[in-house]
């Protein structure tokens, strides 16, 4: 029986990928670094301080400057955009009085605090962000955590994501994935990393779980 369902965030429930690649390419044009969109793009899913590699070898000092610089250019492009996923609202509200909700991110908390309407907020139960993963995704850790803290087992466990790194982490911990294209990956590849479904949007999602015979 299905209790829980934990959703990734960005490119699930927000749709704001094209602006951290954007923020980052402008403070390397700002700085002077060469930075190149398609390596962005191959780190979009790591935590933000994986993402440090892509500046080569800098200093601590020069990274905290970088970040900073790139937060601002972010928050100052999404104030100007809506990038919440225009059926995430109604997905939490029918999905949090039948199960448990978690969220997991590779992602900073700041910018879901920053970001993530309150009263979408309140539907989950636990969230994780990178800051408080040991091993994130692709690693099982941040899932098998996350399963404890919704108090379930893998088979009483789905999971909705983006991203290869997404199907990577919970064929690693035994729990089943539906995939959804709304992030920057496509239906072969997550089906290649291992998504159980795949589909288009959150609201075909609501109809999957509904047609599968949970055991």
């Amino acid at each position: 029986m299905l209790k829980a369902i934990v959703f990734d965030y960005n490119g699930i429930l927000v749709d704001d990928l094209a602006y951290h690649r954007d923020a980052y390419i402008r403070v390397a044009e700002e700085l002077g670094f060469s930075l190149n969109p398609d390596d962005i793009w191959r780190y979009i899913s790591a935590t933000p301080d994986q993402k440090r590699c892509l500046f080569g070898n800098i200093s601590d000092e020069t990274w905290q400057h970088i970040r900073s610089l790139k937060d601002a250019y972010y928050f100052e492009m999404i104030e100007k955009n809506t990038i919440i996923i225009p059926e995430a609202e109604q997905v939490l509200e029918s999905l949090h009085s039948a199960y448990e909700l978690g969220l997991i991110s590779n992602t900073s908390r700041v910018y879901y605090e920053k970001v993530f309407p309150k009263q979408m907020a309140a539907f989950f139960k636990w969230t994780l962000f990178s800051e408080e993963m040991d091993k994130p995704k692709p690693a099982p850790e941040p899932l098998i955590k996350m399963m404890k803290m919704l108090a379930v087992e893998s088979h009483e466990c789905c999971y909705v994501g983006d991203a290869i790194s997404d199907a990577q982490m919970t064929r690693s911990a035994g729990v089943r994935m539906v995939g959804v294209t709304t992030g920057h990956h496509s239906e072969e590849e997550l089906i290649a990393a291992g998504a159980n479904w795949v589909v288009g949007d959150l609201k075909q999602f609501v109809k999957l779980i509904s047609e599968i015979k949970w055991t």
